[in-house]
């Protein structure tokens, strides 16, 4: 499946530089965003968390280069963590992961076809590579284990009825200290990605646009959060507000200026009537 993928999108990718015969014509641009990262996997599926508990700030940079007037293609990076928690009757457990991706994109846009708005449209493919290092926060800020009850609460010590005197409650630190493995794979903690990217484009200024998008990352792996339990892979997506800034060519014939109403002006005697005045 991932090899049937990567030959549709560099297909794809071929035929769009084989078509864009101006695509040096003009400068390129450069983006600059933030948001929100809001993963998908098997932590967390049957959650009754707030849905709080699976987001984390993100950020994103990104150098384009337009193709021509409906397409552009980037190359970005996006950088934060990835996070769940899950807590059930059955089942309690966390992660987080710092991760870094990075793909080539290309953006069907629209805003020069729509000129006459000033919100218009834009979708995206790519294709892309992230790594990812899941870890778990299992102990305190004292290196307590955590201990889950059926009554809900967090103590240091096995659930049984002498513990229930003698153990102590534990408050989660939030540290994500210990690595997490599976202990029957070694698996790869980089993996391929495929963002799908849909938005708006508001356009400020000539040079310069702000974008609402939302980025939605499938990931060629299901060990993001160290679990894999349904045969499904992890993904996750990136609500973003970007900041973009077109570097333009400079137009010399539009920067000269246009002094041709001046042909029949004398300067010369000007010049001279105004030193016969001076000496008067």
């Amino acid at each position: 499946m991932k090899f049937k993928f990567t030959v549709i999108i560099l297909f794809i990718f071929g035929n769009i530089f084989a078509q864009g015969k101006g695509i040096f014509d003009t400068l390129p641009s450069i983006s600059i965003g933030a948001g929100v990262l809001s993963f998908k996997g098997d932590v967390g599926k049957d959650n009754t968390v707030s849905p709080s508990s699976r987001m984390r700030a993100g950020y994103s940079i990104a150098i384009g280069q337009r193709i021509n007037n409906m397409l552009d293609v980037s190359i970005s990076g996006v950088f934060g963590k990835l996070t769940s928690t899950e807590y059930t009757t059955l089942v309690n457990r966390n992660f987080e992961s710092k991760i870094k991706q990075f793909d080539v994109s290309v953006l069907f846009r629209t805003d020069e076809l729509l000129s006459e708005f000033s919100l218009t449209p834009y979708v995206g493919l790519g294709l892309g590579f992230m790594s990812f290092d899941p870890h778990a926060d299992l102990l305190d800020k004292n290196g307590n284990k955590y201990f889950y009850w059926t009554d809900g609460s967090v103590r240091d010590r096995t659930e049984n009825i002498p513990n229930t005197i003698t153990s102590r409650m534990l408050i989660h630190d939030y540290n994500y200290e210990t690595q997490l493995k599976d202990s029957a794979v070694n698996y790869s903690r980089k993996a391929m990605t495929i963002p799908l990217t849909i938005g708006l484009n508001f356009s400020i200024l000539n040079n310069l646009s702000a974008k609402i998008g939302l980025t939605y990352f499938m990931i060629f792996s299901d060990y993001v959060d160290n679990v894999k339990a349904n045969g499904n892979n992890d993904s996750y997506t990136y609500s973003n507000v970007t900041v973009t800034y077109r570097f333009r060519k400079f137009d010399r014939k539009k920067a000269k200026i246009d002094d041709s109403r001046y042909d029949d002006v004398d300067f010369n005697k000007i010049e001279e009537d105004l030193r016969k005045k001076k000496q008067l």
